[in-house]
Formats: C-alpha cells, sequence, structure tokens
C-alpha cells in the first residue's frame, strides 16, 4: 500500500516537474473584426507575437 502510494507520488512528481520545465501558456481570444485582439495579445505577452495590420485578418492571414 505504502509502495504504491510513493510510486503513485513519484509518477506525478515527475509529470510535474517536466512542465516546469517546458512551461506553456495559451490565450484564446474571441471578438468582432478590428476589435484589438491581437493588440491585447500582444500586451499580455509583452512582445508582438500576434499580427497587427490596418486590414482585415483572418487567422493570421490578410484577408483579399
Amino acid at each position: 500500500m505504502l509502495l504504491e502510494k510513493l510510486q503513485a507520488f513519484r509518477v506525478v512528481y515527475e509529470e510535474a516537474v517536466a512542465r516546469l520545465q517546458k512551461p506553456s501558456f495559451r490565450i484564446a481570444t474571441i471578438g468582432t473584426t478590428s476589435s484589438g485582439k491581437s493588440t491585447i495579445v500582444n500586451a499580455l505577452i509583452g512582445r508582438k507575437i500576434a499580427p497587427t495590420e490596418a486590414q482585415e485578418m483572418s487567422a493570421g492571414i490578410p484577408a483579399d
């Protein structure tokens, strides 16, 4: 019983260590065209990772 709990703890511990070594952060936005979705994502991250254009965008690709 104790050995099983220790083994289960070790599995959880190793998974946590692996996640901490490669942290990830996901952001989902929803809104109308040109409502500032990319701008807020860039502000939250602190650098420009989402495209911001004067024209309409769709999934990061300029719409025709």
